[in-house]
């Protein structure tokens, strides 16, 4: 059936009689528009009823633009000699896109639900001119397995669902998935089989409650670069794989969180081995230092006391090789409790507890610091302290305050030497 661009317009308005549906429900069926001009154009209509467009197209190969109008509901199945399918600045509360279509843009919308069924779509553009002016949307569902090419560019997104790049893709086909400049509140990709020509970029959280979730996921050679991951409050995943990413220039998770803590080592293990590949230093001392930790929550004490006592004292002392700092503080302070405990051994106290004055104060915290910084130098003598009386306890708490100490500075320079081992 032929009809003219003003029909199509009706038609989609409802408001002819010879369509075939219901008055829920507006169906585009099996139409040819005759138009002469380039694009076949819809400009600021709005639309009160669900459309279904299916098998519909023009007399030579347009364009089908819709321009600041608005949708309740838009299914599109199959488009005929329609080159692109253009929504712009538009509202659409849900529009659903399946069979073969060529291409779709869609730019600048406010979108609440985008659902990606079954079909093939060439090339699928979903762009904003930026986060805050330009598209928005409330719920994305996007199954790759349907499209050659997609790209959602510069959107503020509350709910996002990335699934099923398949293992084995054509290679005469110029497969390319790209996500670009996104605020996402919730990321989610779920089954993909395969990582290849997908490129991440510029991804930030919408809020400090955002989160990034892999479900049955193999990201092996996805492409991420310049992303805040560090701004998300967690990253989950489950039966994933991260070991083959690679990466430019991104602020790393803070916290992994599972469905099991063996789950939290296995991820952090495949980011270590990403970055170790990549020649990234700084992110795989980060990411070793996460497993480690991971590791020690993971661990029972009463199954195994040897490691789960020298994994907590790797992080008490330098943060599993991170902090110097830490290490600094962990030497002073074990040389302090020692140092305590060496002295309330002493037969008689070598200074009185309570000051008369502030001179009796000062001498005694002269003579307390002086004997610690002495009892802090580990080579120092055993009767290091003038009118003491050490005890067979006092010598026993000097040798092991000497253990503790020099492991703290053990530890305190291998996190000095991080980046040079």
């Amino acid at each position: 059936m032929r009809i003219s661009i003003e029909d199509f317009v009706l038609a989609l308005k409802g408001k002819i009689q010879d369509y075939k549906g219901n008055t829920d429900e507006v169906n585009i069926l099996d139409r040819t528009i005759n138009n002469d001009k380039k694009d076949v154009s819809v400009t600021d209509e709005t639309f009160s009823y669900p459309i279904l467009i299916d098998r519909f197209g023009s007399e030579q190969n347009q364009n089908l633009v819709f321009t600041n109008c608005n949708f309740k509901a838009i299914e599109i199945k199959e488009l005929k000699s329609i080159d692109n399918l253009k929504f712009l600045n538009c509202k659409l509360e849900k529009i659903v896109l399946s069979g073969h279509i060529s291409k779709i843009e869609i730019r600048g919308c406010q979108i609440g639900t985008i659902n990606l069924l079954r079909g093939v779509i060439k090339r699928l553009v979903i762009s904003g001119e930026n986060p805050f002016n330009g598209l928005y949307i409330v719920n994305a569902n996007i199954d790759l397995r349907w499209v050659e090419n997609f790209y959602l560019l510069s959107a503020e997104i509350k709910k996002l669902n990335i699934s099923r790049i398949p293992l084995s893709i054509n290679p005469v086909l110029n497969t390319y998935h790209k996500l670009d400049n996104l605020i996402v509140d919730h990321l989610t990709f779920t089954k993909l089989e395969s990582g290849k020509n997908l490129f991440i970029k510029r991804i930030h959280p919408a809020s400090k409650e955002s989160d990034l979730v892999l479900l049955h996921t193999d990201l092996s050679e996805a492409v991420f670069q310049d992303c805040d991951f560090k701004g998300f409050k967690f990253l989950k995943t489950r039966n994933s794989n991260l070991e083959g990413i690679k990466s430019e220039n991104i602020h790393w998770f803070q916290k992994v969180v599972n469905w099991n803590e063996e789950e939290d080592i296995i991820s952090y293990r495949q980011l270590k081995a990403a970055m170790l590949r990549q020649h990234d230093k700084v992110s795989e001392i980060y990411f070793r230092a996460k497993e480690m930790d991971a590791y020690l929550k993971w661990l029972k004490f009463r199954e195994n006391k040897s490691e789960w006592l020298l994994l907590q004292a790797n992080k008490l002392s330098n943060q599993h090789g991170l902090s110097w700092v830490q290490g600094i503080k962990f030497s002073i302070s074990i040389a302090l409790i020692y140092y305590t405990i060496y002295l309330l051994t002493l037969k008689g106290y070598p200074y009185v507890f309570g000051w008369k004055d502030l001179t009796t104060l000062g001498e005694a915290f002269s003579y307390f610091i002086g004997n610690f910084s002495k009892f802090f130098i580990i080579t120092h003598d055993f009767d290091f302290m003038l009118k003491a009386r050490p005890r067979g306890i006092s010598y026993f708490i000097d040798v092991l305050g000497r253990i503790f100490i020099s492991y703290g500075i053990y530890q305190t320079i291998q996190a000095f030497r991080k980046y040079g081992r």
